[in-house]
C-alpha cells in the first residue's frame, strides 16, 4: 500500500512534467502523420536515422553531428538557469537575457539540423537574407543587455561570434571550402557552448549566495 501511494504520490509532483511530455510527443508523432499524409513521404524517411537511410557509414556528417549537441546543450543550460533565477527571485534581466538565447540558439540549432537557410535558398529566398536576420536580431539583443554582457565573460562569447562569422563569411566567399568552413563553425560552436556554461554556472551560484544571504 506504501508503495501504491508513493507511486501516485510521485506522479502528481510530476504531473505538468507528464502533460509537457506528452505534449511533446503528440506533436512529434503529429508532424510526423501530417507530413506523411500531405506529402506522402515513407513513415521510415521520417523516422530512421539519415546515415542509416543512405547507407552511408557512421562518422558521415561526424563534425556537425557534435556541433549539434553543443547547440542543445547551450539550450538546456539557458532553460535550466532561466527557470532557477525566476525561483530564487535574482535578477530579472539575467532571466530575460537566458530566455533569449535559449530561443536564439533553438533557433540557430533547428537551422543546422535540417538545414533551413539551404532550404530556404531553395525556395528563392536568398540565404544571405536569413543570415542578416541572425546578426540584426544578436546585435540587438547584445545591446539591449549590453551592460549584463559586460558583467559576463564577453571574450567568449566574442570568440564564438567571431568565428560562427568567419563561419558564414567562408561559406558565401567559398562555398565548395567545407572544410574551413565547418572548422571555423564548429569552434564558434563549442565557444558558444563555453561562454553560457560559465555565465549560467555563475549567475546561479551568485543569485544563491545572496539568497543565502538576505536569509541569514
Amino acid at each position: 500500500m506504501n508503495v501504491l501511494s508513493s507511486v501516485f504520490s510521485n506522479l502528481l509532483k510530476g504531473k505538468y512534467y507528464i502533460l509537457i511530455g506528452l505534449l511533446i510527443i503528440a506533436f512529434i508523432i503529429g508532424a510526423t502523420e501530417f507530413i506523411h499524409q500531405v506529402r506522402g513521404i515513407p513513415y521510415a524517411d521520417l523516422t530512421r536515422d539519415p546515415n542509416a537511410i543512405s547507407l552511408k557509414p557512421k562518422y558521415i556528417g561526424f563534425v556537425s553531428q557534435v556541433g549539434i549537441f553543443f547547440w542543445f546543450g547551450t539550450v538546456s543550460l539557458c532553460i535550466a538557469t532561466a527557470i532557477i533565477l525566476k525561483h530564487l527571485a535574482g535578477d530579472y534581466l539575467y532571466v530575460l537575457y537566458f530566455r533569449f538565447f535559449s530561443f536564439f540558439t533553438f533557433v540557430l540549432g533547428v537551422d543546422d539540423v535540417f538545414m533551413l537557410h539551404d532550404e530556404s535558398a531553395h525556395r528563392g529566398i536568398n540565404e544571405k537574407v536569413i543570415y542578416i536576420i541572425y546578426i540584426v536580431s544578436l546585435l540587438y539583443f547584445l545591446l539591449k543587455f549590453f551592460k549584463l554582457v559586460f558583467r559576463t565573460n564577453f571574450v567568449l562569447l566574442f570568440i564564438a561570434g567571431l568565428f560562427l562569422g568567419l563561419s558564414v563569411l567562408w561559406d558565401v566567399l567559398y562555398s565548395s571550402d567545407y572544410f574551413i568552413e565547418d572548422s571555423f563553425k564548429i569552434i564558434g560552436i563549442v565557444f558558444w557552448f563555453l561562454y553560457f556554461l560559465d555565465t549560467t554556472i555563475k549567475s546561479v551560484i551568485n543569485t544563491a549566495r545572496e539568497t543565502i544571504i538576505e536569509k541569514a
